[in-house]
């Protein structure tokens, strides 16, 4: 896996695809006044963001669009666990 993401103040979310040698800063289009606090992919184009007032955002295409969901906190989200199914070695 070469693709990773970077959640920084400011609004501001970088992205490497090549296993962190460079990085891009990457635009997410999320309301104002959200800061993206943090951010996980599940693979290359689906990931969660969750950021400041609660705010929970989902991409199915690589980051290039963000859609909000619920959230249980109403306050500043600082991080989410995501768990996934155990992934078969070969």
């Amino acid at each position: 896996q070469q693709h990773g993401w970077i959640a920084s103040h400011g609004r501001k979310v970088f992205r490497t695809v090549n296993g962190g040698s460079s990085w891009q800063v990457y635009p997410v289009t999320i309301p104002a006044p959200e800061n993206i606090n943090a951010i996980h992919f599940l693979d290359t184009l689906t990931g969660w963001a969750c950021a400041n007032y609660g705010g929970l955002y989902k991409t199915i295409d690589g980051g290039v669009t963000w859609t909000a969901h619920g959230s249980p906190v109403a306050s500043i989200a600082v991080g989410w666990n995501f768990r996934m199914p155990p992934m078969k070695v070969q």
